[in-house]
């Protein structure tokens, strides 16, 4: 009870850091086909990305095109909040502490960032409220606690917090997850139902979920088959294999986990990392990639087509020659 009642009070503190605005008095309903997401410029071939035009951008759903509103670059005038969240069963961490710490210190200066750890469904947050402080969050970087019953369903626990942080209009959140992705609790696979809530969750809320594949507790050592599984992110150019392979049954669990997380990125517009076989020597690859991304998105909004309440299918694209984009390929239509 204590650790949930600390999750509430840290979430409840900072839902009023992004306080709303106050009303004018004329509030109107909502658009249910209005939708605004965030899209995520990389180079096609290499090299430096220009800007891209209102005019580029396409949105489809169902091979018909949507009406593309506002285009806009995320800038210093973006309030971005960046939330880094740390799977408690993570093990064979130590020296990736070391390049999380100076990736918060090169983040954008616009870019809050809040620190919490995953544990028993919920989420303990290191700190009040989203912050600029950077050496704040570097101090509060801790090792995850390990053990095996200590974080049993990472996908109830990001459902607990995107049901609670929700952003305001011109607001950006985006979330950084160090996990192995495996579902302890009602199968691990994407059929899980607790996995398909907090990946509607997540798109409803508009949170582009990034994701460093690491290994936890009980997982014998990593994800690995004799080959490494086909990489989601950069690959990690130091990463060498480790010898003892893990038994048949952990190989299957991680190698699903991984796949879970690539469920949960993919649809929110982000990115899965992995080095292969457990947790990665070092994260600096990932984060530097994920550093250009902050740096290269735009705000999209577009009128969807009619289409029942619920999860609905969407392809963004540009028309750029050196530049493509990764964006949500699902939104939520509400009732």
């Amino acid at each position: 009870m204590k650790l949930t009642y600390s999750c509430l009070l840290a979430l409840g503190l900072m839902m009023t850091a992004g306080a709303q605005q106050p009303g004018d008095g004329n509030a109107t309903a909502p658009d249910r086909n209005l939708h605004q997401v965030v899209v995520t410029a990389v180079p096609r071939h290499g090299g430096d990305l220009e800007p891209i035009e209102k005019g580029s951008v396409l949105v489809q759903q169902s091979g018909k095109n949507d009406t593309v509103r506002d285009w806009q670059p995320v800038n210093e005038h973006t309030v971005v909040d960046l939330a880094i969240i740390i799977d408690e069963d993570t093990e064979n961490i130590g020296v990736q502490l070391g390049d999380l710490r100076k990736f918060i210190s090169e983040l954008p200066p616009n870019v809050r960032v809040g620190l919490g750890y995953m544990s028993a469904g919920a989420i303990l947050f290191a700190q009040s409220a989203f912050t600029p402080d950077r050496n704040l969050i570097q101090l509060k970087l801790r090792l995850p606690s390990g053990g095996g019953n200590s974080s049993p369903s990472p996908y109830g626990s990001l459902q607990y917090l995107m049901q609670r942080w929700r952003p305001h209009p011109g607001q950006v959140h985006e979330l950084l997850v160090i996990s192995d992705g495996v579902e302890h609790l009602g199968g691990n696979d994407t059929q899980n139902i607790t996995l398909r809530k907090a990946v509607a969750d997540a798109v409803q809320a508009g949170v582009v979920v990034y994701a460093i594949a690491a290994t936890g507790a009980g997982a014998a050592g990593g994800s690995g088959s004799g080959e490494p599984p086909p990489l989601s992110g950069p690959p990690d150019a130091s990463f060498q294999p480790r010898r003892e392979m893990p038994s048949a049954p952990a190989a299957v669990s991680s190698d699903r986990g991984i796949i879970n997380l690539n469920e949960l990125t993919d649809a929110t517009g982000g990115v899965t990392y992995s080095g292969g076989n457990g947790t990665p020597p070092r994260f600096t690859d990932f984060l530097e990639d994920l550093l250009q991304r902050l740096n290269h998105q735009y705000l999209l909004t577009f009128d969807s087509a009619k289409a029942p309440s619920g999860v609905a299918q969407v392809k963004i694209d540009v028309h750029a020659p050196d530049e493509k984009v990764t964006a949500p390929k699902q939104i939520v239509i509400a009732n």
